[in-house]
């Protein structure tokens, strides 16, 4: 999978900032993002296929990413419980772990009806990755799935 697009939040509430590049270590999460003290909440991936099959379900096909508050935006991100534990290495060096499914906000309702329910089915809202190794990663950057028996 490619990364699309980057942003991060500065202060909680915030518009998000798209960015070209993201430095990230376990400690802070996304450099310069107010989520990163929070190793379960440091990153939050969202898969723009889902997010345009959400966007397209409520009739909302205009709604930019970011209205979602999502860190990263990849092509395509397969994820389900199955994938819970497993490592995501984006880059060169930077290796993240997924959590869990990203549970998304009543903020949702605001962008556009429909779209909380349309997000809660299939972790459409994407999956929130905490860092395990510091690295750099760009937009155009591969991100891919390391073999399970690296996951433990």
């Amino acid at each position: 999978m490619k990364i699309i697009s980057l942003a991060y939040q500065t202060v909680p509430g915030d518009e998000l900032v798209e960015a070209k590049s993201f430095f990230v270590t376990p400690q802070q999460g996304i450099l310069g993002d107010c989520r990163g003290a929070k190793p379960e909440e440091q990153i939050t991936i969202l898969s723009q296929r889902h997010w345009d099959e959400a966007l397209s379900e409520v009739g909302c096909p205009e709604t930019p990413w970011t209205a979602r508050k999502a860190r990263i935006l990849v092509d395509d991100l397969e994820l389900s419980n199955f994938f819970i534990g497993r490592r995501l290495k984006i880059g060169t060096s930077a290796v993240l772990e997924l959590v869990e499914e990203t549970t998304p906000c009543k903020k949702m309702e605001r962008v556009c009806a429909g779209l909380l329910r349309a997000l809660a089915r299939d972790w459409r809202g994407g999956g929130r990755f905490k860092v395990l190794v510091r690295g750099v990663f760009n937009i155009e950057d591969e991100a891919f799935w390391l073999p399970p028996k690296h996951a433990q």
